[in-house]
């Protein structure tokens, strides 16, 4: 039966390039990956959290002490080096490591926790998104958007099915194979990172460049710009249907808009002040992370760069974590 820890223990055991890892991809990867044009790089990061988490369960003896180190760790490193992230980033990593953490404290079988870890982390970030669709705009777009495929429908003299409960059925669905293809990722990835380990090492990197001075993008203003188009879009269909039900929508949306910008930073200041305690015990730590980043974020363009050469498509996405993460717990 493989075993990892039994061939480099000294290295293996040490979780400190993991977590910086971590604290990478919660401060910055998603920029790299986006401006890299690698696409569903959200959709990747939440998994690549997911797949760290288990790593670091499966090398550590107390997994439970472990795991909320490493959490509370690249929350303090993702509050210095991204402070521009909106709070609900910080509630996500918080919620994926202490769910982590006690399912693997509490469940024996490593399989079967990777499994449940990968399911619930990102089954609640798809929730998560949909209820904030809701609260932002309400039961009435879902009522539009039901009224307008119910309409076509009686052109084509079809019966109607809730267009919004089909959408929702269908999204769930996607996270949750998602979930359960992440959940095998994480159970193979100590045997597979060990195998990229070994060809990497073998491999000729010379030609692939690792400088990392790609222009990151603010995807959070991405973001925020395509909330303030689809505002727009709303009014102007209010506007041009005559539509209260839309107009109400609008206005709904624009005051929960008012009250989250005035709440969120509140919300923040209470949270970097714990951080901020929080950090003095955990100071040398945080310079070991800080330290180990940049040459981390040295192994992506090679890494990505490798999976490109070797597989095609999404199977890119798993070659990349392979070859990332081997290039960063194997290195010298």
């Amino acid at each position: 039966m493989f075993n990892e820890r039994n061939i480099y223990p000294t290295k293996l055991q040490n979780i400190d390039k993991l977590t910086a890892l971590w604290a990478l991809s919660e401060s910055g990867l998603g920029g790299i990956l986006h401006a890299y044009k690698l696409p569903f790089s959200g959709f990747f990061l939440a998994a690549f959290a997911i797949i760290i988490i288990s790593y670091i369960a499966y090398l550590s003896d107390k997994p439970l002490k472990s795991i909320i180190n490493a959490t509370i760790l690249v929350l303090i490193v993702k509050a210095i080096a991204s402070p521009q992230s909106p709070i609900n980033a910080y509630i996500a990593v918080a919620f994926q490591g202490f769910f982590g953490s006690v399912i693997f404290s509490l469940i024996k079988n490593r399989k079967i926790a990777g499994y449940l870890t990968a399911i619930i982390c990102l089954m609640e970030t798809a929730i998560q998104k949909l209820l904030v669709v809701y609260i932002l705009f309400g039961s009435s777009l879902f009522n539009g958007f039901n009224k307008f495929t119910e309409s076509v429908l009686k052109d084509f003299h079809l019966a109607f099915v809730s267009s919004t409960n089909v959408l929702i059925i269908i999204y769930l669905s996607i996270y949750f194979l998602w979930a359960i293809y992440i959940g095998y990722i994480s159970n193979q990835i100590p045997k597979n990172v060990y195998e990229r380990y070994l060809l990497i090492r073998n491999a000729n990197l010379e030609g692939l460049d690792s400088s990392h001075s790609v222009k990151e993008k603010n995807i959070f203003k991405m973001k925020y710009l395509g909330l303030l188009m689809f505002l727009v879009l709303i009014l102007f269909l209010a506007i041009m249907l005559k539509s209260d039900m839309l107009l109400a929508s609008f206005y709904r949306t624009l005051l929960i808009l008012a009250a989250w910008i005035l709440l969120s930073p509140i919300l923040k200041w209470i949270l970097f002040k714990w951080l901020g305690k929080t950090k003095n015990r955990y100071q040398i730590d945080i310079s070991n992370i800080l330290e180990l980043i940049p040459n981390l974020k040295s192994n992506i363009k090679p890494a990505l760069s490798l999976a490109k050469n070797n597989v095609k498509g999404i199977a890119v996405y798993k070659e990349f974590i392979y070859n990332l993460i081997a290039m960063s717990i194997y290195e010298k």
